[in-house]
């Protein structure tokens, strides 16, 4: 009678419209955030490199302060440019083995320089990926786990093909060194005074070297990042001015200059997030004018593996390839994603296209006579020669690469992949907000 009368008792039901309206403005945000903590970012190599190559993504904030999950294109596409130089290099003794009328210009040499490029790109995915990998031994692990899965499984199907060819006609394996093939380190990608079975195999050699030595970086702080680099490459360049004689086949790879162009692609990255538009756009002229004025002055020296080619190469690919990323990263560029496809190919092209070259002019020589080809057939024998390297590269990526990514990477989520999972909700809040949803229980 004289207590404070009782509260009335809330309306349940707008509570709970309230709580869902909360809820549904709440989570959207959240969801943010599981997709930047549970999305596992692929890493790239050689075809890089080693990324599920076709969803490199951005690991840097945009100019707003937001993560971007995005595709980075720029990067595709210099993968696939990457892999065509290369195969365009590799026609020139294609020409003059099987093909009488020499049509090639003799600029397509400088298509040797797609490795230079596929060795930078490799340095800025490592970094690019790796952001959250420091001092995490599940992540080196993880990390060292992708990369030779990455590399190995469509290496050794290429590989396998050539082994029957190998053992039936030697003499056709290998003829720049005696048809000597060390088949161990072929297959395990050791270093060697002998080129590997599958020739192209050489640059995977230094691919998985650039792996080893930054999982090494991995177990370092990532402040340490850059001084370690920097101190890498002072080391190679103080290697340079050292004459050695018989040095093993380790200690060369070791102290390459081409880990100088890893570095480098690896620096780029790191410079990425502090890239702003214009600096971008002046990157990509720089880097370009550079690369061109070291092709134009100095083409003599890019057959030679020189500290002084690999800074050239290097630094002018690396200031290319950054510019272009962090173009895109302000959101230009978006045309490139109808050349995406080439990245996603890249490695494929990489491996198969020697081989697809050397069964076009073979079959060449049985429909035709070499002395008597002309400019039109030489014609019609490039057109065939490209059209395939780029059908057996689509052929590999769709019916033999992609099984076999997808083959060795269904495993289940282990311990040290839980941060990779989307974030949880707490359980109190949890509890809270399925209990204001509900009303009491």
């Amino acid at each position: 009678m004289f207590g404070l009368a009782p509260r009335p008792r809330a309306d349940f039901r707008q509570q709970k419209t309230r709580a869902k309206r909360v809820y549904n403005l709440v989570w959207p945000t959240v969801g943010l955030f599981q997709a930047d903590a549970s999305t596992p970012i692929p890493i790239l190599s050689i075809s890089s490199g080693v990324a599920d190559a076709s969803k490199i993504r951005h690991s840097c904030r945009n100019s707003v302060g937001v993560m971007s999950n995005n595709t980075l294109y720029s990067v595709q596409c210099a993968r696939g440019l990457a892999a065509f130089m290369v195969a365009i290099f590799h026609m020139l003794p294609i020409e003059t083995k099987y093909v009488a009328q020499q049509v090639l210009p003799s600029f397509f040499s400088f298509g040797q320089i797609g490795v230079d490029i596929f060795f930078v790109i490799s340095g800025f995915v490592m970094v690019l990926t790796t952001e959250q990998s420091h001092q995490s031994i599940g992540a080196i692990g993880e990390f060292i786990r992708r990369r030779a899965t990455r590399i190995f499984p469509l290496y050794w199907f290429y590989l396998l093909l050539l082994l029957p060819i190998y053992f039936a006609a030697p003499q056709m394996i290998n003829s720049a060194q005696g048809n000597q093939v060390d088949l161990v380190a072929s297959f395990l990608l050791l270093p060697s005074n002998k080129l590997p079975l599958l020739n192209v195999g050489w640059s995977l050699v230094f691919e998985l070297w650039f792996y080893i030595a930054f999982a090494a970086i991995l177990l370092m702080p990532r402040k340490w990042l850059v001084p370690t680099l920097f101190g890498w490459a002072a080391l190679i360049i103080a290697n340079s001015l050292h004459v050695r004689s018989g040095a093993s086949p380790t200690i060369d790879l070791v102290l390459s200059a081409y880990s100088l162009e890893f570095i480098s692609g690896a620096i780029g990255c790191w410079l990425l997030p502090k890239v702003s538009l214009g600096t971008a756009r002046a990157a990509i002229v720089a880097g370009f004018a550079a690369l061109a004025g070291t092709l134009w002055f100095f083409a003599a020296a890019i057959d030679v593996i020189s500290v002084e080619r690999c800074i050239a190469l290097g630094a002018s690919i690396a200031l290319v390839l950054t510019g272009a990323a962090a173009w895109e990263r302000h959101g230009g560029l978006r045309s490139l994603s109808r050349l995406k496809w080439t990245g996603d190919i890249s490695y494929s092209v990489y491996l198969s296209h020697v081989l697809v070259l050397s069964v076009v002019g073979r079959t060449w020589l049985l429909l035709t006579d070499r002395a008597e080809t002309g400019m039109l057939a030489t014609f019609l024998f490039w057109s065939a020669a490209g059209i395939l390297v780029i059908a057996a590269g689509l052929f590999s990526y769709h019916l033999v690469e992609r099984p076999l990514m997808g083959f060795f990477n269904t495993r289940k989520v282990s311990s040290t992949d839980r941060s990779l999972k989307p974030l949880q909700i707490p359980s109190k809040r949890y509890r809270l907000a399925r209990r204001s949803i509900q009303g009491p229980e």
